[in-house]
């Protein structure tokens, strides 16, 4: 037999080492290629997860641009009527960008206006509603119509205490803190009630130098109790 000489012969030789690797450990080479595949799968199902959102956000503009303005007001309208208000004010704000000068926009405007009410009434509904119903303030506690007002200058908040705990309190102490527009602490008041039995119900009063106009929510915590 010739004997292969030179560069061929070190290619042959490791061909034949890596053939024999292989055949010794064909599972490790089978692992290899799977986990290869696998990280493959991966990076396309990533991709297609991209290319399935790029595709939806563009079915949405496509639909934006294909909409009537008549059908536009009748799903903001159905919007309207199922109370989710920011979506059928959103679609009305495009309806009237887009229908600029045509009679249709007055309707728009006036759908817009009865949402806005619908939407502040709601509002006061639930204000309404948080304020005569007990609200969890800890420790087994509850408050309700908390309000503030202006006291010759001074701002005095008033409402009522629930103890829920399940058992008697020589001495409970509790928070009042007032909030601004912005959600910025302003100050903070402290009540104390002694002799508070479970299931009755205190009126508080408490005070603070800051005006009433600078106050936008006030709130009541547990403090401790003894």
């Amino acid at each position: 037999m010739k004997k292969i000489k030179g560069f061929g012969a070190i290619l042959m030789a490791a061909c034949l080492i890596g053939l024999g690797l292989s055949c010794k450990n064909p599972s490790a080479a089978l692992k290899k290629e799977n986990e290869q595949l696998n990280r493959r799968l991966v990076e396309l199902d990533t991709k297609n997860q991209a290319l399935n959102a790029k595709i939806a956000d563009l079915e949405k503009e496509i639909s934006q641009f294909t909409e009537t303005p008549e059908s536009m007001l009748e799903k903001a309208i159905k919007e309207k009527q199922s109370a989710n208000y920011d979506e059928a004010l959103k679609l009305l704000e495009l309806l009237m960008a887009r229908a600029a000068g045509k009679p249709i926009v007055k309707t728009a405007r006036d759908e817009a206006a009865a949402i806005a009410r619908l939407k502040q009434e709601k509002l006061q509904a639930d204000d309404r509603a948080r304020r005569v119903t007990f609200q969890d303030i800890g420790g087994g506690f509850a408050a309700r119509k908390i309000t503030f007002r202006d006291s010759h200058g001074i701002t005095e908040v008033v409402g009522e205490i629930k103890n829920s705990a399940g058992k008697d309190f020589i001495i409970a102490k509790f928070v009042i803190a007032l909030y601004d527009a912005e959600g910025s602490l302003l100050s903070n008041s402290f009540i104390d009630f002694t002799s508070f039995p479970n299931g009755s119900i205190k009126t508080f009063s408490a005070y603070s130098d800051i005006p009433p106009k600078k106050i936008s929510t006030c709130k009541v915590q547990l403090d401790k109790v003894i």
